[in-house]
Parts: C-alpha cells; structure tokens; sequence
C-alpha cells in the first residue's frame, strides 16, 4: 500500500504528520483575500497555505499567530497568468514584479513562532533542470529547528507541459536533501490516471533509497482527486477549491446549486461564502481523518461518500496500461 502516515521534519524534529489537507489562501482569483482570511481565520486550527508574494505585497495579513504549520509559498503562482485545474476565470490580476530577491526578503524577515515550510522559488518564465532546481532550492532554502525545506519540481523546458518522471528519478537521492517534495497537479500529466501512476513511480523511487519525506500535490484540493493521488503515494494537498466550491456528500459543486439545494433559496449572496467556507473547512477536516484511518484498515469503506466509486477508479489504474 503506497499511502501511509508519515512525517514532516524539520532539524531532524517532527513537526507535522500526514495526510494534510491544507486550506490555501491566494490574491489570485479573489477581490480581497485579506478579508477571506480574516473572515475564516477563527476556524482555523490546522496548517495552511500563504503566499510570499501576498506577504510582500500586504495583500494578506502575515499569520503572526498561526493554529499550525504554516506552508510558505514561493509565489510564482501568482506571479503568473497560470491557471490551476480549479480556476474557473474568476478575478486575475496583472502580477507585479515577482524575483528570488524579494522573494528572499519575505524569507530573511519571517519569524513566525510556529514551524514553517518553506518553498523553493519558482516562477512561470524560469525553466531549468532538474539538477539546477535541487541546487538552487538547497542553497536558498533555510534548514533549522523550526524551518522545513520543500522544493516545488517543474518541468525543464520551455514548451514541456508535464514533468519528466523518468529523468527526475534520476536525481532521486539529491531529493532526499529537502524535508518535502512538491509537484502540481496541472504538471503531473495529461489525465487523472497518468497523474497517478506519476505519483506512484515517484513515491516507488523514493522508497527505494529509503526514503520516506511527504510528497506535497500543489493545487489538488477536492473531494475525489485528491483522494485517488492519496492512494498512489502522495501525502500532502492544498489548493482554492475550498473557498470557490462546495463540498458535499463526496461531492465538488458549484456554491449556488449547493445553496438552493441545502441552505435554502432564500440564503444572500454575502451569506453564502462564509457557509461554504465553513462546511468546506470541516469536510476537509473529516476526509483526512477517513485518510488516516484508510492508512490503518486497507478500506475503501473509510471513505464514507466515494467508497465504491474510489475502489473502481483505483482498480482501473492499477489494472490498466502497466498498472502503477
């Protein structure tokens, strides 16, 4: 079985365990984070996702008193044009000037009192090598007590839409110098099965130098995918889909089907947000739980809502074109 509990480490101390599903917070896609955050901050009481570029341009409020870890993002993300799989053309901002240097800036005067996980730089007009991307993330990431190292791998080359697999296993025991190891989902292929049988050899690669740091699936946030990526080896997820859908009985809706359905047809619009950011935080919270108990029993039955569906779609991939 390639899902299991394992440990985030900083210094040689565990700070976190898996399976994570963390709540992200980005200025891409949304008028106003700050006031998201803000709004939501009470809930909170597990890791979450910022941005460095939302930190340096006070686009955000710095976590000063965070519930958990926290998961630093390098910003290339909303550096860019890009899109994730959940974008759904909602509000995209021209990206102001993003580089390793101001990106630094954030790191140098970061002193969040609880442990934080640094990512590796990246940005949408850098491509390459995979050897380059290790180095450059060791050299600029900090490593203490309280500092997590994880590199987000890209592709090498303009025009290279998916990550190479095969070559990056190359490489596979200088990833083991970072405490996480990060991809996107977008990046991981062209289809669901393609992403998991990526995860899959990934994780097998890392487990054959004994290796057992988390592998963190960037922009996978929801109630189905993610679990699948969770059964081929993955360990940590984070994305916005949280705050643009609602989750609902093993389901990702759309938040005004959701609200006629279950809230009823009189619900306002200001009051529709913060409903479904509530129920969405506490659907997260109760899916990793069925993770961590999945990673005891084997069960696709721990999966209250998707069971069976899960167990088809996993069985499919494995019996499948080389299985995974």
């Amino acid at each position: 079985m390639l899902s299991k509990i394992r440990e985030i480490r900083a210094g040689g101390k565990v700070i976190e365990k898996t399976p994570l599903l963390v709540p992200s917070f980005s200025s891409k896609g949304f008028w106003d984070i700050r006031q998201v955050y803000n709004e939501v901050q009470p809930l909170i009481d597990r890791p979450i996702l910022v941005s460095a570029y939302d930190i340096f341009y006070e686009k955000i409020d710095r976590p000063d008193d965070p519930a958990g870890l926290i998961i630093l993002d390098s910003g290339g993300y909303e550096a860019s044009k890009d899109a994730d799989l959940s974008d759904y053309g909602d509000y995209s901002p021209n990206p102001q000037e993003w580089n390793e240097e101001l990106f630094a800036k954030v790191i140098s005067s970061w002193d969040i009192p609880e442990p934080t996980v640094f990512v590796s730089y990246d940005h949408p007009d850098r491509r390459v090598t995979f050897g380059e991307q290790i180095t450059d993330a060791l050299g600029a990431l900090p490593g203490d007590q309280n500092s997590a190292r994880e590199i987000l791998l890209k592709p090498e080359s303009e025009g290279q839409r998916f990550l190479d697999i095969g070559a990056l296993l190359k490489h596979v025991e200088s990833l083991a110098g970072f405490d996480l190891l990060g991809v996107t989902e977008k990046e991981l292929g062209g289809n669901t099965a393609e992403r998991m049988r990526n995860i899959a050899a990934l994780r097998r690669g890392l487990d054959s130098i004994g290796c057992e740091i988390p592998i963190h699936i960037f922009g996978s946030l929801d109630t189905f995918n993610t679990v699948l990526y969770f059964l081929s080896g993955a360990d940590v997820f984070d994305g916005l889909t949280w705050l643009r859908f609602s989750f609902f009985e093993g389901h990702t809706l759309y938040k005004h089907v959701h609200a006629s359905r279950n809230y009823g047809l009189e619900i306002s619009v200001d009051e529709l947000d913060p409903a479904c950011w509530f129920d969405n935080y506490q659907y997260l919270r109760q899916l990793e739980r069925s993770m961590r108990k999945y990673t005891g029993s084997g069960e696709f039955s721990e999966f209250e809502w998707n069971a069976e569906e899960l167990d088809r779609a996993y069985k499919h991939v494995v019996e499948n074109k080389g299985g995974m």
